[in-house]
């Protein structure tokens, strides 16, 4: 939840976002997206696109 608060104001991370990305630093595991604008900035996150 601290990332959504960190994050939510200035990079317009959303509630869902944060708790992707929460879980994906707890599990350590990368997460493929598409779409990586609101993982990149997040701290310990392995945002990677697929192709």
């Amino acid at each position: 939840m601290s990332q959504h608060r960190t994050f939510h104001l200035s990079h317009n991370v959303g509630l869902l976002d944060a708790l992707i990305a929460a879980s994906t630093v707890r599990l350590n595991v990368p997460i493929f997206m598409l779409n990586l604008k609101h993982f990149e900035i997040l701290p310990g996150v392995q945002a990677i696109r697929p192709y």
